[in-house]
């Protein structure tokens, strides 16, 4: 298997800041997967849902998946953020299961709307939609997970350290020698 850790929650779980940092922390690569998605097809997540429904964001969401992981293999490691409903499709969990280890950042709803209220995400209009969306949500995210990591009373660096702890737990990894060089 390669080296990848996939990092998984709702919105507003910190995927994305703190699979950048972990990734700079290992020296591996990072890939937002809807940022990946908006470089691949020159659209917004947004943008796809709105002219394509979320059926049909899921399957460009798939395909670039398909295409980050068969990367993955040939790099020094990577960290992916998963985006919050990626996982939902059975093609892609299974993916992801095959190749990585999945981290689950786990938040309260309260701090992910506080986080996205007001961002134009096409699932975070209502505080009533985004929270049951997160309770409907949260069994997937459970059942997928290698990890957990409770982001409650965390601070972004502390989640940081965990994620990265996982990934030299579970692959040996250890920090660049450009890092170690220098005394970082």
């Amino acid at each position: 298997m390669a080296k990848v850790i996939a990092v998984s929650g709702y919105m507003g779980a910190g995927k994305s800041v703190v699979g950048a940092r972990a990734a700079s922390t290992l020296g591996w690569e990072f890939v937002d997967l809807d940022q990946f998605v908006d470089s691949t097809t020159g659209r917004t997540p947004e943008e796809i849902f709105a002219s394509q429904g979320e059926q049909g964001f899921r399957a460009v969401e798939l395909e670039c998946l398909r295409e980050v992981v068969g990367r993955a293999r040939m790099g020094p490691g990577l960290v992916l953020a998963l985006g919050g409903g990626a996982l939902t499709s059975p093609e892609a969990a299974a993916i992801v299961a095959d190749s990585a280890v999945v981290v689950f950042l786990r938040m309260c709803p309260e701090v992910g709307w506080a986080r996205v209220e007001g961002s134009g995400r096409p699932l975070a209009r209502s505080w009533e939609g985004f929270a049951a969306l997160a309770a409907e949500r949260e069994s997937m995210y459970l059942k997928t997970a290698d990890e957990i990591v409770e982001t409650s009373g965390l601070s972004v660096e502390e989640v940081t350290e965990r994620v990265v702890d996982i990934a030299r737990r579970r692959f040996g990894a250890d920090r660049p020698v450009v890092d170690q060089e220098l005394g970082r």
